[in-house]
């Protein structure tokens, strides 16, 4: 089994998606009973022997005949060898510079090896899609701005996957940064059982040069941290949030704006009911993580974190069983850190490596309403108004370290 690739479009990519008669031929495609089960997969995993026979068969369709030579040598030499484990294929992201125009000037920031669901993207097999819902579709490449019908097919393919709807969509994301093209984001959200989940990912916004030598509008999407902890835990996260904002040195009337605005920015569901995913148990479960009283919870929960040495706070069960292995929610200057950790009998705890996701102050606020839209959604295990509750709570209540 290999792994379907994330894709993202460029901002050109994205410009050209948006076209309408790109819009018509993706629509027909997706509508078209004989497509190729890759086209709408929803999972992340995809049999090897199937990328194999998709491309073997496109070799002998006339779609691939009537690529030019060219064409049809590059699908031949790279079509199946990114199955091979030992292949040296990458996608190189370059840094951005019109000024430069020939490739051996080019900046390489990132390479990236090419895996083998990624013959899906270099090597055609969706021109066999667009030939059967219509013919005039394929040869419509030029006036669409391609230089290549190989290289629209590769891009209506690279389109499909790119606006696909994954088992991974569970996730409320904001930016963090963005440098040289490159976009990094942190989202919020959970796994098919409701436990909470952390991810930073990296996203290719002027595209990059596929493992052809050709400049395409996508790119795979880059390496990505994730962290996770289980059952409901987004009652301790929005407390070392509150911790964090307090030890930044925030006086009381920031602090008290910070929540109120951001409030005021957030639509709690109109039924109060809680979230959960699945298999959520909605924190009905989850021990001391579930107290009714929310003021009290908001009180004890903050003078046990007062008590206890150093500047974190842990979610305690990112190992159900040996809990040695924590996710902690720390302060490291002006960051909110996010980390693996361990913690001794006396509950000093360590990073287990460097691991880790740093949120800069002034996207605490974009955190603070990821976490209350994640649990809006349903996506973990705490409900909306558990985590409105601690924030009313603490307008009502100021907790002196």
């Amino acid at each position: 089994m290999d792994e379907i690739r994330e894709i993202n479009l460029s901002k050109t990519g994205e410009q050209k998606y948006a076209q309408p008669e790109i819009q018509s031929i993706l629509d027909a495609i997706r509508q078209d009973d004989e497509h190729d089960p890759w086209v709408e997969m929803t999972h992340s995993f995809f049999n090897e022997e199937g990328i194999e026979e998709a491309i073997t068969d496109f070799k002998t369709s006339e779609s691939f005949r009537s690529l030019s030579e060219a064409e049809r040598q590059e699908v031949e030499r790279l079509g199946l060898l990114s199955l091979n484990p030992y292949n040296d294929l990458s996608w190189k992201i370059v840094k951005p510079n019109e000024a430069l125009a020939e490739p051996s000037e080019l900046e390489v920031l990132r390479l990236i090896p090419a895996i083998g669901a990624d013959a899906l993207l270099f090597s055609g097999v969706t021109l066999d899609d667009i030939d059967r819902v219509s013919p005039m579709y394929a040869e419509a490449y030029a006036r669409l701005g391609f230089k290549r019908k190989l290289d629209f097919a590769n891009f209506v393919g690279a389109s499909i996957l790119a606006k696909r709807r994954s088992y991974r969509d569970t996730f409320i994301d904001f930016d963090l940064s963005e440098v040289d093209g490159i976009k990094q984001t942190v989202g919020v959200g959970g796994d098919g059982n409701g436990d909470f989940r952390i991810r930073q990912s990296e996203f290719y916004l002027e595209g990059s040069i596929d493992p052809a030598g050709t400049n395409v509008m996508y790119a795979p999407k880059g390496p990505e941290k994730y962290f996770g902890a289980y059952h409901s835990v987004e009652p301790l996260i929005l407390v070392a949030l509150l911790k964090h904002i307090d030890r930044l040195g925030w006086s009381e009337d920031t602090q008290r704006q910070f929540i109120k605005s951001h409030l005021s920015l957030f639509e709690q569901k109109d039924d109060g009911r809680r979230g959960g995913g699945l298999y959520a148990d909605y924190g009905e479960s989850d021990g001391h993580y579930q107290i009714n009283d929310v003021d009290m919870y908001y009180s004890a929960g903050l003078a046990q974190l007062a008590k206890e040495k150093g500047d974190f706070v842990w979610t305690e069960l990112s190992n159900l069983y040996d809990r040695v292995n924590n996710l902690a929610f720390r302060t490291e200057g002006e960051d909110l850190v996010v980390q693996y950790g361990t913690r001794d009998k006396e509950f000093k705890w360590a990073p287990i490596n460097d691991h880790c996701i740093k949120i800069p102050p002034e996207l605490l606020g974009d955190f603070l309403l990821a976490l209350l839209n994640q649990t809006k959604n349903g996506y973990g295990r705490t409900s909306d108004f558990c985590l409105i509750n601690i924030l009313n709570a603490r307008l009502e209540t100021y907790w002196h370290q």
